[in-house]
């Protein structure tokens, strides 16, 4: 069952018209609203005064990211509510915007709130809660998984902007460049 803790929280969010979602990892949602794992969570940067201002109400912390990791970057928060009568904490890994890369070399921003094309909703203890879609999941995962593998700083990115499909079928291809790194996918 979800900690009192989480439904207070979700609740207090939906009754502001706090703009979030949880975006990562929804098989082990039901282990998050318990306590037993962490909870990824999306917000609208214009919406973190507000949920700053409900989070401390609860007793929340912001946790403390040590500088020997590359995640002690703006935009990304950890934080811990207690729920003491139940021994355990809520921890929301907090998001402006979904930043992708090597483990904890995480540099270069690819999602916010406003590039989640459609949210679900679940209900828990009477709370609704939205999830990320299953295609923006994968979006989002595939993302990740172009971005994990540990390789050298990208030397030169394009970047396309608006509506990207009607630009291009596929990008032409640099010639004579040795050690060409291209990652594509298809959404």
């Amino acid at each position: 069952p979800a900690l009192p803790t989480a439904t207070e929280l979700f609740r207090a969010f939906n009754e502001s018209g706090l703009k979030y979602g949880i975006i990562q990892d929804l098989a082990s949602l039901q282990s998050g609203l318990a306590g037993r794992d962490d909870l990824d969570l999306l917000l609208d940067k214009h919406d973190y005064p507000v949920f700053c201002s409900i989070v401390s109400k609860l007793h929340g912390r912001r946790g403390v990211s040590l500088s020997c990791y590359d995640n002690v970057c703006a935009g990304r928060e950890d934080w811990f509510l207690p729920d003491f009568p139940n021994g355990r904490y809520l921890h929301l890994d907090m998001h402006i915007g979904i930043r992708v890369g090597w483990e904890f070399r995480k540099r270069y921003p690819v999602f916010d709130y406003a590039a989640i094309t459609r949210w679900e909703s679940i209900c828990v203890d009477g709370v609704s809660i939205p999830v990320v879609s299953p295609e923006d999941e994968i979006r989002i995962a595939i993302a990740r998984f172009a971005f994990r593998t540990w390789a050298l700083p990208r030397r030169q990115w394009i970047t396309v902007g608006g509506d990207w499909r009607d630009q291009f079928a596929r990008p032409p291809l640099p010639s004579g460049q040795q050690g060409l790194d291209v990652a594509e996918y298809t959404l």
